[in-house]
């Protein structure tokens, strides 16, 4: 998983600006990298509760994903990570699909929110040869927000 950057423009509402930045990330990169979020996958809604973000999206999400651990995990991380680094407001991202709170995934359970995860993240290249790449953010562990 990598980091992709993008402009918005100012926005005054919390969940109307979470849509927006997780409209983005449904479109796909726009760059060479890999699509984390299924295509066909929809964003149904986002609300706000507490620090959390609910985030509804539709059937196609998980009926689409590839199969394995990591696809899904990709999936719900980059909407997790995307959300937190975004919004510091927010610590934690609860995943629901149409509406339904108690989706479990073959290998990931999306009954209780999230919070980032950023060690899943890829290195970025370094731009010099011979001299290693540094990690944009600092590691956190899943369960602290």
């Amino acid at each position: 998983m990598a980091r992709e950057a993008g402009e918005l423009g100012p926005c005054d509402d919390a969940p109307a600006c979470v849509k927006e930045v997780l409209d983005e990330l449904f479109s796909g990169p726009v760059g060479d990298l890999n699509e984390a979020i299924p295509e066909g996958a929809l964003l149904n809604g986002v609300r706000i509760e507490a620090g959390t973000a609910v985030v509804d999206v539709n059937r196609n999400f998980v009926d689409e994903l590839p199969p394995g651990g990591s696809s899904e995990m990709m999936a719900v991380y980059s909407i997790v990570n995307t959300i937190c680094i975004n919004f510091p407001q927010i610590s934690r991202v609860k995943l629901t699909v149409e509406g339904e709170g108690k989706t479990v995934l073959p290998h990931v359970d999306l009954s209780d929110p999230f919070s980032a995860d950023y060690s899943l993240e890829s290195l970025p290249v370094p731009s010099t040869p011979g001299v290693p790449a540094k990690p944009s953010n600092p590691k956190t562990s899943k369960g602290t927000p």
